[in-house]
């Protein structure tokens, strides 16, 4: 008797500045999803003096980086594995407009691969990826192993609302996020109305002459400083900020003679005391709510510290992504929000169909089915084939186990 394989999930990313794809297992908790097997991830190159690339560039870089990385990344799953979905980011945000050309590359590879394996696709954003790591990250190890309860954030994460922040180089997004039948309903509460904190501290970075993304150095930096700063003068209405203040008294700093890390410390202690504030105020609106930090920005550890405190003054528990769980850092065994996001859905249309089997067989169970899930074999054309034409892939082509789709599976559009 052939021994079954193992089900894993294939997931992709491609955001500004990063290509990512991940397998993972889909079974574990109501929101939690499976444990990583393995993710392979490579930083969009941008030249010395640059605040960054232009959207063409970006979906180019994207296009060339990700059959390499689906290549290490297929050949080195264990043997008795087999793809049972694939999942992808196809936008910034969850709501209408929202668009980057960069996500074509991933959607387009990942279209490709569900085709060809015959086997489910799903989509979702980029932000609701980041909210799902760091959710992960606040229950789980980045190897999938329980975080000892002491530390790690109790079943009200998975199960009740919480607030969100999303701190990167395109949002700095305050929300309301409400975990519910396998999927985050997500409500904004306010945003920065002009820069945003990752790209206040890009132009900064690059000022002061660093690489970019400027993240890591900056902070490296500004931990250099011993000093005292200014005070910092932040600008929030409600839960709504403005950062290009920042940029100009940093830029006034600079320009002053102040030391290249005392200029970095101040704008870390701008963004910390930015960030409080908005947490305060929704806080007011929630009492209550835990406050998930989630973002590539928010891996700062200087910033993670202030906020803790004062979450906690609050009678509030704060919850960051693990490093591990992060775009701009680096690590062993990094993880995929893609993947993360996809392991959410999957988990829990899975729990439906066996403890609710009649349900996972009524009409309406199959219509919200449709809107999710799609098979594109004969509506894809040949060059979105391209990227998946590897030999890493041909043994899941060949030894893929046959699926049952239902009616919703022959969908032909995706929504998401």
């Amino acid at each position: 008797m052939t021994k079954p394989k193992i089900p894993v999930i294939l997931a992709i990313d491609t955001s500004n500045y990063t290509t990512s794809a991940a397998c993972s297992t889909p079974d574990r908790g109501y929101v939690s999803g499976g444990f990583l097997i393995r993710q392979e991830k490579q930083l969009l190159t941008v030249r010395a003096g640059e605040r960054g690339l232009r959207q063409s560039d970006a979906l180019f870089a994207h296009t060339c980086n990700l059959p390499p990385i689906l290549e290490r990344l297929l050949a080195a799953l264990p043997d008795d594995t087999v793809i049972s979905a694939v999942g992808c980011s196809t936008t910034p945000r969850r709501q209408e407009g929202s668009y980057m050309p960069c996500f074509l590359a991933g959607e387009n590879a990942a279209r490709g691969i569900a085709a060809a394996l015959r086997v489910p696709y799903y989509t979702f954003s980029h932000q609701e990826g980041h909210i799902a790591a760091a959710a992960y990250s606040a229950v789980y190890a980045p190897d999938g192993t329980p975080i000892p309860s002491e530390d790690a954030a109790d079943t009200s994460l998975e199960r009740t609302p919480f607030l969100a922040f999303h701190v990167s180089g395109g949002t700095t997004d305050l929300l309301r996020v409400v975990p519910e039948k396998g999927r985050y309903e997500i409500t904004m509460l306010g945003t920065s109305l002009d820069l945003h904190a990752g790209q206040a501290i890009d132009r900064i970075g690059v000022m002061l002459g660093l690489p970019f993304p400027c993240g890591p150095a900056l902070e490296a930096l500004a931990k250099t400083y011993t000093g005292k700063l200014p005070a910092p003068k932040i600008c929030v209405r409600g839960c709504d900020c403005n950062l290009s203040g920042l940029e100009n008294l940093a830029q006034k700093m600079h320009l002053a003679g102040s030391p290249d890390n005392e200029v970095a410390a101040f704008v870390f202690t701008f963004l910390e005391k930015t960030l409080s504030n908005m947490t305060e105020n929704a806080l007011a609106e929630y009492p209550g709510h835990h406050v998930l930090y989630a973002g590539g920005v928010m891996s700062n550890q200087l910033m993670r510290h202030s906020l803790s405190r004062f979450c906690s003054s609050r009678g509030s528990r704060a919850f960051f992504a693990a490093p591990a769980f992060l775009p701009i850092m680096r690590s062993v065994h990094p993880c995929s929000p893609a993947a993360h996001f996809c392991m959410i859905r999957i988990s829990y249309e899975r729990k439906i169909r066996r403890y609710h089997p009649k349900k996972s067989r009524s009409r309406a169970f199959t219509e919200a089915t449709a809107e999710k899930t799609c098979l594109l074999s004969d509506a894809l054309e040949p060059t979105h084939l391209a990227t998946v034409s590897h030999p890493a892939l041909y043994p899941f082509v060949c030894t893929c186990q046959p699926v049952r789709h239902t009616a919703a599976a022959r969908i032909r559009t995706s929504v998401c």
